[in-house]
């Protein structure tokens, strides 16, 4: 996902992202400072520029490296699937980080917790249990397996 590609609609339909072009006159584009993509066409970085949608380019900046960090952060403990709904939002590092921690703590409660009689295997549980192992012995004896 770190690669861009940007085509026209001509270009995506021959390589195979799409399958047909449409003749209507193409809607009007969104406000977005597409200054913040690494690549992005010139015509949509002069026509964000000409709008006054691009941000400055130490903001720019900034707001990759919050969204590098907030990846990295999730992919370290696993979540990564969590990172683009945390940038979404804009949350900080420290706020995604709290939130993780969070997270694995209560799920490590969960796993550690102490037993209880409804974690124990019933006396019909037991029963069974004991029927089988017969039932499997019994059949190796014979040579049956």
């Amino acid at each position: 996902m770190k690669a861009e590609t940007w085509m026209s609609a001509q270009e995506a339909v021959a390589k195979g992202y799409a399958t047909r072009t449409d003749t209507a006159r193409s809607k009007e584009p969104s406000a977005f400072d597409y200054r913040l993509y690494q690549r992005p066409p010139d015509r949509m970085a002069a026509l964000a520029d000409a709008r006054g949608w691009t941000q400055s380019g130490a903001a720019v900046t900034a707001e990759r490296q919050r969204a590098a960090d907030i990846h990295a952060a999730c992919q370290m403990v696993g979540r990564s699937d969590r990172a683009t709904a945390f940038i979404a939002e804009g949350k900080s590092l420290r706020d995604v980080t709290a939130i993780l921690q969070t997270e694995r703590v209560s799920a490590e409660e969960i796993h550690t917790r102490p037993a209880t009689k409804f974690d124990q295997p019933s006396a019909l549980d037991r029963s069974v249990a004991e029927i089988n192992a017969r039932f499997d012995a019994n059949h190796l004896v014979r040579g049956v397996r």
